[in-house]
């Protein structure tokens, strides 16, 4: 087995094994977790952890067996077994929504789906030496293309001056990787800037653009252990970045984003970016950012300038699309909010969240069908269910089918019991059946910082004026 497969000192006892459940697949070797295709966020011990039960699928393991398994001789308290199973119920549930895992109190645990396995016959090293000099061969176009952009237009994400030209290589493509803002690809970007840094120490834009990239991880897996460690990361390498360049313009527009996402601190995030789009007025993320600080804090009309700034200046900008729709869905401007609904669909980062901001502005232009349409074919998940049913609440009420709004709502009553992220959704079906204690009791469940924006939703419209409303917009 070559070096590159050996992960924290770990071999696989009886050589390389791939293990298939569902549209889960994992291997021994390199305790990776790939979902549809998409490798996890998992630290190697969890995904050990995994193997372990996989290697004895229907079976149960006491804690005692999976402490020996995974920590050999190591002396390891009975919590980290406990968190590492946490973690892979929390990835399980947030991706498909299946529990594989059984607890049996005071036996151990046991997984419950069928497992297959597949033997991995190892290449030999000329073949993979030439998949490396492929590798090489795409990098180095990805880069010519990139940086032949950056001539072309003028522009780029940062000035790169004073980078290396390795440096200046990875940090290219860096923010290629980053602009597909997926899981895997931000932290393939995460990487890139992490070389970019080691090419050039002193300079504070590849500390900068990794914190960016572990910052939308952040945002991609708050609801996993692993995205409060990227959130860490994040605002770590900012702070790296500012205390080698106070003015750095890309690195005070991370801050600022990290401010926001994270902390819920508008008022510093909106003060970071103003000032770092004034420092680079051709910043595209300073302004993609300080639009949506912008529209959170209730001001859509100051926020399409600044977004419609960041189209201008590179329209592939991550959820850029579907932040314009909803400035123009709170600005009552429906035509525009369908059209570039639909041009957010096309955006990895916004898809499922652009289909029911899609359904909502054809439900208040009154195309009701469309609106069914948008979120039926997203129902994926169970936890993506609470967000279909809590939509089509409003929209039959909308039509005058009190009897099919109601089915839903109950739905919605079964599924809130375990699925409570959607709190303005769900306050919206209450709503749309008259039922307002239930549906301040949802809203009051929102963060003060996200409130102000989604206040400007029309289907508040009827209870705009109740004096419940003032006191829970301004807490």
């Amino acid at each position: 087995m070559s070096q590159d497969t050996v992960k924290n000192g770990w071999r696989p006892p009886n050589g390389a094994v791939e293990y298939q459940f569902g549209a889960y697949r994992a291997r021994n070797d390199s305790l990776i977790l790939l979902y549809q295709g998409v490798m996890l966020p998992l630290a190697p011990k969890v995904v050990k952890t995994l193997i372990a039960l996989l290697d004895n699928a229907g079976r149960i393991v006491s804690k005692e067996e999976l402490l020996q398994l995974i920590w050999d001789d190591s002396i390891v308290e009975e919590a980290n077994l406990s968190q590492n199973i946490y973690s892979l119920r929390r990835v399980f549930d947030a991706t498909s929504g299946d529990q594989f895992i059984e607890t049996l109190p005071r036996r151990g645990y046991r997984f419950t789906a069928s497992v297959s396995q597949r033997h991995i016959v190892e290449t030999k090293a000329k073949p993979a030496r030439g998949l490396w000099l492929f590798a090489g061969v795409v990098a180095a176009v990805v880069c010519s293309v990139v940086i032949a952009r950056w001539a072309i237009t003028g522009k780029a994400p940062a000035s790169s001056n004073d980078l290396s030209l390795a440096a200046e290589q990875q940090y290219a493509l860096g923010w290629h990787y980053w602009h597909e803002s997926t899981g895997a690809s931000l932290q393939v970007s995460a990487r890139h800037f992490d070389l970019a840094v080691s090419g050039a120490p002193h300079n504070p834009l590849g500390y900068a653009g990794e914190a960016a990239a572990y910052a939308q991880l952040a945002d991609i897996y708050e609801d996993n252990p692993s995205g409060v460690v990227d959130a860490v990361s994040a605002w770590r390498l900012s702070q790296e970045a500012l205390a080698l360049d106070p003015n750095c313009p890309l690195a005070l527009a991370v801050r600022g984003y990290i401010e926001f996402d994270q902390d819920g601190n508008n008022g510093a995030a909106a003060q970071d970016l103003r000032r770092a789009a004034a420092l680079d007025p051709n910043l595209d993320v300073a302004h993609l950012w300080y639009g949506t600080v912008l529209l959170w804090q209730g001001n859509p009309r100051l926020a399409r300038i600044e977004l419609e700034r960041a189209e201008r200046l590179d329209s592939r900008l991550p959820s850029l699309y579907y932040l314009l729709a909803l400035d123009f869905y709170m600005s009552r401007d429906y035509k525009n909010a369908v059209a570039f609904g639909k041009l957010a669909l096309s955006d990895q980062w916004s898809t499922q969240p652009g289909s029911y901001l899609l359904a909502a502005a054809h439900e208040q232009a009154g195309q009701y069908e469309s609106a069914i349409h948008d979120v039926r074919h997203f129902s994926s998940s169970p936890s993506d269910a609470l967000a279909v049913t809590d939509t089509l609440t409003h929209v039959y009420a909308s039509m005058g089918d009190r009897t099919r709004s109601q089915r839903e709502l109950r739905a919605v009553e079964r599924l809130s019991r375990r699925y409570q992220y959607r709190p303005v959704l769900t306050a919206i079906a209450y709503l749309a059946n008259g039922q307002l204690d239930e549906a301040f009791a949802w809203l009051s469940r929102l963060p003060q910082s996200d409130r102000r924006l989604f206040a400007l939703d029309p289907r508040f419209d009827p209870i705009r004026h109740d004096r419940r409303f003032e006191h829970w917009l301004h807490g």
